[in-house]
């Protein structure tokens, strides 16, 4: 049986920080706070 890997963990650590500043612009813009 083949086993899927089903995980959170991102192949490239960079990828993570890149992401989170995405969505940060991205509230920014829309006008929503980030708790």
């Amino acid at each position: 049986m083949a086993q899927g890997s089903r995980s959170n963990n991102l192949v490239v650590p960079q990828a993570n920080s890149a992401l989170q500043q995405l969505k940060i612009e991205a509230a920014q813009e829309l006008g929503v706070t980030i708790p």
